[in-house]
C-alpha cells in the first residue's frame, strides 16, 4: 500500500488544528491594537469538542471578552472555557485567514465608543 506524502511546503505544525481543550478555534475576528495585538474580540468561530457543533460566537452570544482573555460558551451543550488573549493572538499570527478556509483575521478598526 502506498503512503500519502505531505507536500514539501507543508509542515507538521500546519496540519494541527488549534485546540484549546474544549474548543477548536477556526477563525478569530478582533479589533487590533497593533500589528499582532488584540484590543477587543469581535467574533470567534469554534467547534465544540464536546458536541461537535460549529458556532460563531460574539459578545452576548457565547463570547465574553475580559480584556486579557475570552470566555467561550457553546450555545448547544453549554461547554465553557476561558482562553487567554495571547492564545488568540498566536492563532491570528499563525492562521491569518483562519483554518479550513475560514474568514477570520485580525482586523484593524476604529475603537469602540
Amino acid at each position: 500500500m502506498e503512503s500519502l506524502a505531505k507536500p514539501d511546503n507543508v509542515t507538521e505544525e500546519d496540519c494541527v488544528v488549534p485546540n484549546t481543550g474544549v474548543f477548536h478555534l477556526r477563525s478569530v475576528s478582533a479589533e487590533a491594537d497593533g500589528p499582532e495585538t488584540i484590543r477587543a474580540l469581535r467574533c470567534v468561530e469554534v467547534q465544540c469538542a464536546a458536541c461537535s457543533t460549529v458556532s460563531s460566537l460574539s459578545e452576548g452570544n457565547g463570547l465574553v471578552d475580559l480584556g486579557g482573555a475570552g470566555i467561550l460558551t457553546c450555545n448547544t451543550c453549554g461547554a465553557r472555557q476561558g482562553v487567554s488573549r495571547v492564545r488568540f493572538e498566536e492563532f491570528v499570527k499563525r492562521f491569518p485567514t483562519g483554518v479550513l478556509g475560514g474568514p477570520g483575521s485580525l482586523q484593524a478598526s476604529a475603537p469602540l465608543q
